[in-house]
């Protein structure tokens, strides 16, 4: 019976694995690579899972870096949508957004999109520009940013101290491994004194015994001679 229940329970475990997957961008409002002949006043993203409200980030750049999005992104179960402030120009622009998977996984992409007549793509390339690097711009997502960013600036001066700990720790580790050695050398030590000491103590305590038995056989001896002169 305890078989059986465990049976079932490891393929419910199984059935349930694919709904913790990883969420994936379904689709995108502009969609990839779209050309628009008026700049939208929002933009929505949808995914195959739900999405989490902490850490989703969407900005929209110009060709410039300049970024058009207004205020924090609207999380709506599998769907993400951001508001565009008015007057973008045309050109080529970026929808840069990062989700949090309702698994904890994070997941990042790239849209991209024209308008008007302008067809190039935009002059800032994706990994130059972060969103928390954007100029002009005071949403929601571009100012959480930078503070993703500033461990990056900030990593040379904590590297040394990471290299100190990580060189301090093998000296931990050998003094810790020499103390260990003496403290077994001493118990070797202590248990051989021991054993040396308890020998001539056991040899001592039996050595006595044959001794206290050898006067007996005699008289006996004695007693039997005398016996048998009685007789005669």
């Amino acid at each position: 019976m305890v078989l059986v229940l465990l049976g079932v329970l490891t393929c419910t475990l199984t059935a349930t694995v694919p709904a913790s997957a990883h969420s994936q961008l379904v689709a995108s409002d502009p969609t990839d690579n779209a050309h628009l002949d008026t700049a939208p006043s929002v933009v929505t993203l949808r995914f195959s899972d739900g999405v989490l409200t902490i850490g989703t980030a969407v900005v929209v750049v110009d060709a410039a870096g300049t970024s058009w999005a207004e205020g924090e992104p609207a999380v709506s179960g599998q769907t993400v949508t951001t508001m565009l402030r008015d007057g973008p120009p045309d050109g080529a622009y970026q929808m840069r957004w990062r989700v949090v998977s309702a698994d904890g996984h994070p997941i990042s992409g790239v849209t991209r999109f024209t308008v008007g007549s302008v067809r190039a793509e935009p002059a800032v390339p994706v990994s130059a520009t972060p969103v928390g690097s954007t100029p002009g711009t005071d949403d929601g997502p571009v100012g959480a940013s930078p503070a993703a960013s500033g461990p990056t600036a900030t990593s040379p001066a904590g590297t040394p101290v990471a290299g100190a700990e990580a060189g301090g720790l093998p000296f931990r580790t050998a003094l810790v491994g020499v103390g260990g050695a003496l403290a077994a050398l001493a118990l070797l030590w202590a248990y051989g004194a021991i054993r040396r000491n308890s020998a001539p103590r056991g040899a001592e305590t039996s050595t006595p015994e044959p001794s206290t038995a050898t006067p007996t056989p005699p008289t006996s001896a004695s007693s039997s001679q005398g016996n048998t002169d009685d007789i005669r």
